[in-house]
């Protein structure tokens, strides 16, 4: 059977699959599929053996690779070993030592670490500490949420409403209420061909004194930003922005969120909270499994970071409504592996 053939034969066999893919046009997509059958290194190959290169990394999860030798033998030990064990008032030690080096590896102030299973999970999870947070403080009043126009922060309830993508939304309602954006920095008038930060655009984080007066300060509770913009073709944040809005957040007393589940590990080790010297309160990032600069379990641990100091027992009570499967064993043993082989690259291969 030559290759055009088997090709019609395997979207004959997956026109009526009850699989419902997710941001694809399912039909079109089943009548002319596009399949993998395996991966090395930089590499997919279809079932007919054709080498093709993973330019995304699989979308952003499998930065160093696919099939690293080191990373398989860490899965394959470990499910040997125990391949679950749940975080509900048990634990294994893995998954406390990744959390460990993890914080060792982040900015100062960032002490703690929230394991989750997605960057969607990531990015409710952190709205829904900034919630708790105002409200242990005996601010419950603090319910409103700012986003970006054009952000991207996933598909959940919260995170589409704070997203800035109105195409995400139009057919969901409001999803969650007292949500409004500040205005987006992709100006190609000022901004086009850009060699690293933009030299425009700081002045829109000013934005957000505008919404404060708009709906008073005293109502809001976070701000969650993508430092660099996905969504807009990841365009940097202009001299001063982050800075701006951190200040602003700080005047205010709200809550400042950076979503680095695209960047995060990349831009810095500690991402923008790093490399730009501007610390948010919350950071939604993601070490990815199998990846790269981001570290996770290929199924998907992403992590929260926190340096929310009145963390006591009403806290925890809200947190743990989130993550029932997060920190997995298999997760925390092959995110330690990651870490460990981008460790070993930047010894054998330092920048110049």
């Amino acid at each position: 059977m030559n290759e055009r053939a088997r090709s019609e034969a395997v979207a004959q066999s997956l026109e009526n699959s009850a699989f419902f893919m997710p941001f694809s046009a399912n039909r079109q997509f089943k009548k002319a599929p596009r399949l993998f059958a395996r991966a090395e290194g930089i590499h997919y190959y279809t079932p007919e053996g054709r080498q093709v290169i993973d330019g995304t990394s699989g979308l952003w999860c499998v930065n160093a690779g696919h099939c690293r030798p080191k990373i398989v033998e860490a899965v394959q030990k470990q499910v040997a070993t125990m391949e679950f064990a749940p975080p509900f008032q048990l634990g294994h030690p893995a998954a406390f030592e990744f959390a460990d080096r993890l914080a060792k590896l982040a900015p100062k102030g960032l002490t703690r670490v929230f394991f989750t299973n997605s960057g969607s999970e990531s990015v409710d999870t952190a709205l829904k500490l900034a919630l708790a947070y105002h409200r242990v403080r005996g601010e419950g009043h603090r319910m409103r949420l700012i986003g970006r126009e054009r952000g991207y922060h996933g598909v959940n309830f919260g995170g589409t409403a704070v997203g800035g993508i109105s195409g995400n939304r139009k057919i969901f309602g409001a999803l969650v209420a007292g949500v409004d954006h500040l205005r987006h920095t992709h100006d190609l008038a000022k901004n086009a061909f850009s060699r690293g930060q933009p030299k425009h655009g700081a002045e829109l984080a000013d934005d957000l004194e505008r919404l404060c007066q708009l709906h008073d300060p005293s109502t809001i509770a976070a701000v969650i930003v993508e430092p660099v913009a996905g969504n807009m073709n990841l365009v940097l944040p202009a001299p001063g922005f982050l800075e701006t809005l951190r200040e602003g957040c700080a005047r205010h007393g709200a809550v400042l969120i950076f979503d680095e589940v695209m960047t995060g590990f990349r831009v810095a080790t500690g991402g923008a909270h790093q490399a730009w010297q501007s610390p948010a309160t919350l950071h939604g990032s993601v070490p990815r499994t199998l990846g790269g600069p981001n570290i996770t379990w290929a199924a998907g641990d992403r992590i929260v970071h926190t340096h929310l100091k009145d963390v006591d027992a009403a806290m925890a009570a809200r947190v743990r409504a989130h993550a029932r499967e997060s920190g997995t064993t298999i997760s925390a043993v092959v995110t330690s592996a990651l870490t460990e082989f981008f460790a070993r690259g930047r010894r054998d291969h330092p920048r110049r």
